[in-house]
């Protein structure tokens, strides 16, 4: 992990260069890997809640630019046009070389984009000094169970995480030089554009994380007393350029280029639509959420390993901080402390709208990734080479196979994950929002479609919480045997209505309580966690129609 001798008088291990080259051919293989491996899953992961408005939003923005921007369809379509649509169009575009598996494209597309965060967390490790950071830092990244089960179905938070990523990396590199070429002005201007074509509300972020950087490179070099080189102009292309290219691909931005994006990030840090949030046992609004919301969730949903070496990381980079505050790479683990230290600062100062666990913050779990390989590495350099690492690198493949343990008991549901601290997924799972996008009514579905027919001859009946995007996520797998229709979120008393033979309902604000005469007769489940319930109407169970059956 180091690039001096190995400590034991033998043969060097490989120069730095090396070490570079190898890294970065380690990523590339992990690239490759794990294309491979979203290729051969991406179809297990369903329908997601919000795949049928963004699926239909992707081809309305499709249309609107096959048209000459003459179909303005898409701003009409909901409130979708204050969401820049970068990758809703890409999507929708390679979804037409493959109509029949137009999801299947979406979730491999997704998943693709979440590989893209390899190749920032290798160059943040080329900037530390330290080449494998980065390929350790990849590892814990998508070992980590949120992240991985967001990879394929989110196709909002995941694009903008990667683009966090690939902007801190922009702007870590171009501030540890303190100095600004057009080169590095530019591509940071490409990166910052193209994570806030994705969510125009990340300029809410990234501008005070961009003044915060500047304000340490301010007062180190008045220490150094070495003046900063940021020029006005190239500081106004970074911001511009980001701007145009958020623009670009935006129809209801192209009405006008200024207002219209300014609305939308108002309305991004003002959201309107208040959810139900199960925390901690209690059903909060998601505009109330207390201040510590976002550290619990951090600290339940991060495995345990990964939170234990990234303290011992920022200790690490603290410490180095304090003693040498004017080299370049001092300014690197500043940008990354940064980067995890002011979203949480600012969720418990504003306490904005949010729900769905770590959803709308996944772009904290590189960073997170980046600490706990920093910290990996400077507990292994100070080891004694021989048994000492040996058994250091024995507890770390442990570890990591731990994580893949859990990675395929919760398959398809890892975004559901919870460490021990909150006793599991089965011991979160009353406590805690955890499958949320109802991807598990696939498999719910498709059990249905295994049983008998309740009345021969004639097509099942199923009844689906909550609305019509729930219902698009079981109809997408009914077929010609079932018909699917869906009801109302909650409060439903009583059997199931007249002519309908199932009801599947999500855990989720407690849908799945929902007709308690009706008998349970199979539950989605892992590790202990209940997702969610089929019930069967209970005058099918009578005698007679038990005997009609027969």
């Amino acid at each position: 992990m180091t690039g001096a001798a190995d400590g034991r008088g033998g043969s060097p291990v490989p120069s730095r260069r090396s070490a570079r080259f190898a890294s970065a051919a380690i990523g590339v293989c992990l690239m490759l890997g794990g294309l491979i491996v979203i290729a051969c899953t991406a179809a297990d992961y369903g329908v997601a809640w919000d795949d049928y408005v963004q699926t239909r939003y992707g081809e309305l923005v499709l249309n609107y630019f096959l048209s000459g921007g003459q179909d303005r369809a898409c701003n009409e379509f909901l409130d979708l046009k204050f969401y820049a649509p970068t990758f809703e169009v890409v999507a929708a575009a390679a979804a037409r070389l493959f109509p029949a598996r137009a999801i299947d494209v979406r979730h491999v597309l997704c998943g693709a984009v979440a590989l893209l965060a390899v190749p920032p967390l290798v160059g943040f490790g080329r900037l530390l000094g330290r080449p494998w950071l980065g390929v350790i830092a990849s590892v814990a990244l998508f070992l980590s169970p949120v992240f991985y089960g967001h990879a394929l179905i989110n196709s909002k938070d995941i694009p903008f995480a990667v683009g966090m990523l690939w902007s801190m990396y922009a702007l870590a590199r171009m501030f540890a030089k303190n100095q600004f070429r057009w080169s590095e002005a530019l591509g940071a201007g490409l990166a910052v554009g193209l994570t806030v074509s994705v969510r125009p509300g990340g300029w809410a972020l990234l501008l005070p994380l961009y003044a915060a950087i500047a304000l340490w490179c301010d007062w180190r070099s008045r220490v150094s007393r070495r003046p900063a080189r940021r020029p006005l102009l190239k500081q106004a292309a970074l911001l511009g350029s980001a701007w145009a290219i958020m623009v670009l691909p935006w129809p209801w931005a192209h009405e006008n280029p200024w207002s219209h994006p300014l609305q939308a990030i108002r309305m991004a840090s003002q959201f309107h639509v208040v959810v139900p949030v199960l925390f901690e046992g209690r059903v909060i609004p998601s505009d109330q959420l207390p201040r510590h919301y976002l550290l619990s969730q951090l600290l339940l949903t991060v495995p345990p390993v990964i939170l234990l070496f990234g303290g011992v990381g920022i200790a690490a980079a603290v410490a180095t901080a304090w003693r040498r505050p004017n080299r370049p790479r001092t300014t690197v683990l500043v940008v990354v402390v940064l980067w995890l230290a002011l979203p949480l600062a600012l969720f418990i100062t504003l306490r904005p709208n949010a729900y769905d666990g770590m959803r709308h913050f996944l772009f904290l779990l590189p960073a997170l990734a980046l600490w706990s390989a920093y910290g990996c590495q400077w507990l292994w350099s100070r080891l004694p080479a021989g048994r000492a690492r040996m058994g250091f690198a024995a507890i770390l493949a442990a570890a990591a196979l731990l994580q893949i343990h859990s990675l395929v008991q919760l398959h398809p549901y890892q975004m559901a994950y919870f460490s021990f601290l909150a006793g599991g997924v089965s011991g979160a799972v009353n406590r805690y929002d955890t499958e949320c996008w109802l991807i598990s009514y696939k498999e719910a579905i498709e059990w249905i479609q295994r049983q008998p027919t309740p009345r021969p001859g004639e097509i099942t009946r199923v009844l689906v919480a909550a609305n019509e995007n729930s219902r698009w996520c079981a109809a997408a797998y009914a077929g010609d045997r079932l018909c699917v229709t869906e009801t109302i979120l909650g409060g439903q008393r009583g059997d199931l209505p007249e002519g309908i033979d199932y009801y599947v309902g999500t855990c989720r604000s407690s849908m799945h309580q929902n007709f308690p005469a009706a008998r349970v007769v199979h539950n989605i489940e892992r590790q202990g966690a209940i997702f969610t319930t089929i019930k069967r109407a209970a005058r099918l169970d009578s005698p007679d129609r038990a005997i009609a059956r027969k």
